[in-house]
């Protein structure tokens, strides 16, 4: 039997409460975005040092709640087939939410940014991690970083650089913490400016 810990969704779930209740106010319009990246995820989710790379993409969404600082939702799936000569494959999925600050750097027209966020993870596969034996698991995430956005229109933005360091707690039967790097590259819709 599989066991499941509520601990990464209810993390989530509180996140997103805070997120849906940023303060906006009548008077003021706050700007929001959504932004579709691909993403390749660096991974040890295996015991031992069997890194390998995890190929998907991930959704975004944000408010400003003052300027400069946005609260943001971000989702995450990754995969990668053929593992293992028998052909075992393993997906990580990553619900996370958090702040992103963006600096404008008006000279060279991009926006520098930085951010924060805190959620859950979940493997599943023929090689997912669970803290008896493999099958799947859901545990803590947390990831920080950086990257660079470039305006292209109006309403749409550029992000070409977007890296995350991403820590999870899968058990894997060797130190169950897991020291991932994400890298990102999308465009961003602003929905209200």
């Amino acid at each position: 039997m599989t066991r499941f810990d509520l601990s990464a969704p209810l993390l989530f779930a509180l996140a997103c409460m805070i997120f849906a209740s940023a303060p906006v106010q009548a008077q003021e319009r706050h700007s929001a975005f959504v932004e579709a990246d691909y993403t390749w995820l660096h991974t040890n989710l295996l015991p031992g040092c069997n890194c390998f790379g995890m190929q998907g993409g991930s959704v975004e969404a944000g408010i400003e709640v003052v300027p400069r600082l946005s609260a943001l939702v971000d989702v995450t799936i990754t995969h990668r087939g053929s593992l293992t000569p028998s052909g075992y494959g393993l997906t990580q999925s990553d619900f996370t939410a958090g702040l992103r600050y963006v600096q404008p750097v008006r000279r060279l027209r991009i926006g520098l940014f930085g951010e924060a966020l805190i959620g859950g993870a979940h493997a599943a596969g023929t090689l997912a991690p669970s803290r008896g034996n493999y099958g799947d698991d859901t545990t803590f995430a947390f990831q920080t970083g950086g990257g660079v956005s470039l305006p292209i229109g109006r309403r749409l933005t550029l992000v070409p650089a977007h890296l995350d360091y991403l820590v999870t707690t899968f058990g894997n039967g060797d130190a169950d913490h897991q020291n991932q790097l994400r890298y990102s590259a999308g465009l961003q819709f602003q929905l209200r400016r």
